[in-house]
């Protein structure tokens, strides 16, 4: 009998460690791709999340074998990661391929986090209209994106290219013979200015998806970013499960997501349109410390106290952490309004699909007091390691997760 009602416990704990180890080492990857088309061919410049390099290309890139991929290995690897990317990056013009030349120029950061690539593409012809589609990385479980901007005299071209379909089309027949000093600062700054709705002097946007052309269109493509994150962003997941976890009416549920969401809902506004910066190590690990406070109260309080105070408090952190992420993704001029909203309705349906069931699932477990206490102390244990090892990642900035 004490075996069965152990049972869920186990079954959500192995849960919890199977989508906190996927997601770890790489969740929401995504890389940047900027491309200046000229009169002598076109420049390049990849900013690839490391992370994601090291586990998809290990097997080349771990020189050592020591089951990690630094910054040294990286740059060492330089012609085998150039031709690696040559054969998943694709730059047509007029329907004829460009070459990449040579090796990419490589740059690897700290503990390789990140790696910078400069490279150069030959065209058949005079510049017409560029097909640019990469599918790099798409073998990686994390799932990965590519944020890929082609600029033409002042007018920046952007699509997230996601799946081996996807295509960035623009007419470059506008492009200049050179570039000028504000064009190769634009290319040299490849992840600096990601959401920029193009102030006075700096480079406008056009989005050139035919479907997100319209706000329809933008809408959707946001909103599934949204849900998306927060199924991929085991961090935020692992907050909601705690603060379910103890919740016995429905009109407390009700009280706590409308606190989450509220709270989180002004911070990603306000980090997202650039109002307010807050360092990124600070609001992840303030993030992570969220979770261990949540779990740990979980585990010594039997009953904790209605939590609306709290949540709204590090909902308003979390809304940093949504923020960052829409950053990345870039918010465009013509739509912006609607892609912001687009990605917090995301977020939220994200949450719902995972608190609704889980709510469900406690009230059931309720109806034996013994069984449910025993199911909230072991997962809000596990969910609060989980927490610490975050905590101590980022705030010392060394993977410990991805040592092992």
């Amino acid at each position: 009998m004490r075996g069965t009602r152990r049972l869920p416990a186990a079954l959500v704990l192995l849960g919890v460690f199977v989508l906190a180890g996927t997601a770890a080492a790489h969740k929401n990857a995504m890389s940047g791709m900027r491309l200046l088309p000229t009169g002598d061919g076109i420049s390049m410049a990849l900013d690839v999340d490391g992370a994601t390099a090291s586990v998809v290309l290990v097997d080349r890139l771990d020189l050592d074998r020591d089951g990690r991929v630094v910054a040294e290995e990286i740059e060492a690897g330089a012609s085998f990661l150039s031709a690696y990317l040559r054969e998943r990056i694709r730059i047509q013009n007029g329907g004829e391929d460009c070459e990449l030349v040579g090796d990419a120029e490589v740059d690897a950061t700290a503990q390789g986090k990140r790696v910078r690539l400069k490279w150069k593409a030959s065209c058949p012809g005079s510049l017409g209209e560029l097909a640019v589609s990469n599918v790099a990385f798409l073998e990686d479980a994390g799932g990965h994106r590519h944020l890929t901007q082609v600029r033409v005299g002042t007018l920046v071209h952007e699509k997230l290219l996601a799946a081996e379909e996807d295509v960035l089309r623009v007419d470059a027949r506008e492009s200049p013979q050179a570039a000028d000093a504000d064009a190769t600062a634009w290319l040299e700054g490849v992840t600096s200015d990601r959401g920029s709705t193009g102030a006075a002097g700096s480079p406008g946007r056009a989005n050139t998806d035919a479907d997100a052309a319209t706000v329809g269109g933008t809408f959707v493509a946001y909103l599934w970013e949204g849900v998306r994150h927060i199924w991929l962003g085991i961090d935020h997941v692992l907050f909601v499960v705690a603060l379910v976890l103890v919740i016995a009416s429905v009109k407390e549920l009700a009280l706590v997501v409308t606190s989450f969401t509220l709270a989180h809902s002004i911070t990603l506004a306000v980090g997202a349109l650039g109002w307010v910066n807050v360092p990124s190590r600070f609001v992840e690990s303030m993030i992570a410390l969220s979770i261990v406070y949540v779990a740990v109260e979980n585990v010594v309080r039997e009953r904790p106290r209605v939590r609306a105070g709290v949540t709204f408090a590090f909902g308003l952190l979390h809304g940093f952490g949504f923020s960052s992420v829409l950053m990345d993704l870039g918010l465009p001029s013509g739509a912006l309004v609607s892609a912001l909203l687009a990605f917090n309705v995301g977020v939220e349906l994200g949450q719902l699909a995972i608190v609704v069931p889980l709510f469900g699932a406690m009230v059931w477990l309720r109806k034996d007091a013994v069984r449910a206490r025993f199911v909230v102390r072991v997962v809000s244990g596990a969910v609060a390691l989980m927490g610490l090892v975050w905590l101590a990642e980022r705030a010392s900035g060394f993977d410990i997760v991805s040592g092992f």
